[in-house]
């Protein structure tokens, strides 16, 4: 107290106020330290006061985390995006209101084009023509623009509140023309959310108290430990720089006993009639709600009250609540009554905003044993995923003991099937597993037939995560195949996509078993279309992500034709010669035909031909 006191009287010229108080210091909370709070006279203050008390190491600064400007919003109990009255600085309505009325943004979203799409890398390869989509209110348009001239003339007209892009580049090469710094910008390469998705970020905003602008590029750990924040402020919680406690040694044996992450069945593959995928909502954030799970609560000595979680034995305590349960609460009950509601009201903005939720609590779980989460512990990490194995052997019981077959299940989802059963008789299973779980179920998909590919590497069992069925109304839902990944041309969509068209009419097995043998024609139509040149350029190009510091072979020799530095994402064609980058890409140019055969080939595995044929057969079709 004395050396803080000296700090204090000789830099008395920045400090406003200072006074001592008590709040509960980490890991477990429970003890309570007298404390000094300081308040500079302005910003640039702060963080000179920041720098002078950070050069003595026997003094520790607590609650930096979250930023100054939420400190302040905190202080003065206002939100972004809520109603304030101006001249009292005070809030309309509550920033956790459901109900709250979507406020008015201007907002475009511009995309620079080539004739092979997006252009990545506009300073070495300018583009040829904009793409603007304008967004005032509901209402949405589309304009083209020739010319950097007519885009910021464009801007200028329409005045948005908000520019939006795909990738940071866009910013760049428009920042050399028009300044960007009275726009709020959302670079949506960072984001999880896509551009129909942006109440989202109001959504996130008024929840987290961050602006717009920088709620958009926070990571989703971030906003999480943000709200995680403000319950612990709330509570007097001192937040910690870094996190403060130290994982408990394991031997082997138990680690390998409890460190098993989710409930995984390995399915058998094949194909599967009247399937009902049921999956809990939100079950890993649920569980952290339920069981008070959060680095204060789990394997606490002192407990007066406590459960012990399934399997891996870790003490829950239950005297106090845990702060990251605290917020799972807030933010499961506000999701799933936002789900409801969008659902009810087919409101695209309500959907949205729960759709931003659903981001957050799926990373919820994992950065609860992210080694540098504030609020994190890699026990509880454990005693949730504990929880959640029990939880699924359970509905996987009771749905046998039902007389349904599980088919598949994967973390918080099983997929079960049952000759004669109709839609009410699944609905009527979710609901007693929802009842003796005590965790919602709901069905997602009701499949009219489902196919599970063989596993490419067990070629006895099913794939985990690669399968697609269509539903009764002939809606389809895909998962891992190549039809949905970013790094198959098009040509191999279009194939894919077309064979599975043709397949959603089947109405039995022997259909299924008909129709899958027409599309072989399909098959050959693609080979000709190949092998006679006669597929557009566009339906040819391979996209990879950069993401190793080492790589060759292909990607190597695409990066060095580029001639540019700081290679985030490529895009090629695979000539007779070798694979060429699309921004170098000419008329005069061939592509590799049996390349591109190579690449259908590669993507029957995903289809059911192996159903009804042997891979000798198909070798025979692609000579």
């Amino acid at each position: 107290p004395y050396l803080i006191k000296r700090i204090i009287y000789r830099n008395k010229e920045y400090i406003d106020d200072f006074y001592r108080d008590t709040w509960y210091i980490p890991p477990w909370y429970r003890v309570h330290r007298d404390i000094w709070v300081l308040t500079p006279v302005d910003l640039e203050t702060y963080y000179k006061m920041i720098k002078i008390f950070s050069g003595y190491h026997s003094i520790r600064l607590w609650n930096l985390f979250p930023s100054i400007k939420i400190h302040l919003l905190l202080d003065y109990n206002l939100s972004p995006f809520t109603l304030v009255d101006i001249n009292n600085l005070e809030m309309l309505e509550d920033p956790l209101s459901i109900y709250y009325e979507y406020p008015s943004i201007r907002r475009i979203y511009i995309q620079l084009l080539d004739w092979y799409g997006d252009v990545y890398y506009p300073f070495k390869y300018p583009p040829k023509s904009f793409k603007v989509k304008f967004y005032k209110g509901p209402e949405n348009f589309i304009e083209y623009y020739n010319s950097l001239g007519e885009l910021i003339e464009s801007i200028n007209n329409f005045r948005p509140h908000v520019i939006e892009a795909g990738y940071t580049e866009v910013f760049k090469y428009l920042s050399k023309s028009i300044d960007l710094r009275n726009y709020i910008k959302i670079d949506y390469s960072r984001s999880v959310l896509k551009p129909s998705e942006f109440p989202g970020f109001i959504e996130l905003s008024r929840l987290s108290r961050v602006g717009l602008d920088e709620v958009s590029r926070y990571s989703i750990g971030k906003i999480l430990t943000t709200i995680e924040s403000i319950e612990a402020l709330k509570l007097k919680y001192l937040i910690p720089d870094v996190r403060v406690d130290i994982e408990n040694f394991k031997d082997v044996d138990r680690l390998t006993k409890i460190d098993r992450g989710g409930y995984v069945y390995t399915p058998s593959p094949g194909l599967y009639w009247n399937v009902a995928q049921c999956d809990f909502t939100s079950l890993y954030p649920s569980i952290i709600a339920r069981y008070n799970i959060g680095n204060e609560s789990v394997n606490y000595i002192g407990c007066k009250r406590y459960i012990i979680a399934p399997e891996s034995g870790h003490r829950i305590c239950l005297d106090r609540r845990s702060i990251v349960s605290r917020a799972m609460e807030l933010l499961v009950n506000r999701r799933i009554l936002l789900k409801d509601l969008s659902r009810d009201r087919g409101d695209p903005i309500l959907d949205a905003r729960q759709r931003a939720l659903k981001w957050i609590l799926v990373a919820s779980f994992g950065y609860l044993g992210y080694r540098n989460a504030r609020f994190g512990k890699i026990e509880a990490y454990e005693a949730v995923t504990s929880y959640a194995r029990d939880i699924l052997l359970k509905a996987i019981n009771i749905a046998e003991a039902r007389g349904f077959r599980v088919v598949h299940a994967l973390v918080d989802s099983i997929f079960v099937t049952r000759e004669d059963a109709s839609l009410s008789d699944y609905l009527l299973l979710c609901k007693e597993i929802s009842e003796k779980t005590g965790f919602r179920m709901e069905i997602d998909f009701h499949y009219k037939w489902l196919y599970i590919p063989v596993n490419r590497s067990l070629k006895y069992v099913g794939s985990i995560n690669r399968y697609f069925g269509v539903s009764y109304d002939n809606r389809l839902k895909v998962k891992g195949i190549e039809l949905i990944r970013k790094d198959a041309p098009d040509i191999v969509k279009d194939f894919q996509m077309e064979v599975i068209d043709k397949l959603a009419d089947a109405k039995d097995y022997s259909e299924f078993k008909f129709l899958t043998g027409e599309s072989i024609k399909i098959l050959d139509k693609y080979k000709s279309l190949i092998r006679n040149f006669r597929v557009d350029p566009t339906k040819l190009i391979v996209t990879k992500s950069i993401r190793k510091i080492r790589y060759g072979g292909v990607i190597s020799k695409v990066i060095k034709a580029l001639g540019t530095s700081k290679v985030n994402l490529v895009r090629y064609i695979m000539s007779v010669y070798g694979p060429i980058p699309v921004e170098r890409w000419s008329e005069r140019n061939v592509y590799d035909p049996e390349y591109y055969i190579k690449l259908i080939y590669a993507s029957l595995e995903s289809l059911p031909y192996s159903l009804f044929y042997k891979t000798s057969d198909f070798i025979k079709i692609f000579r």
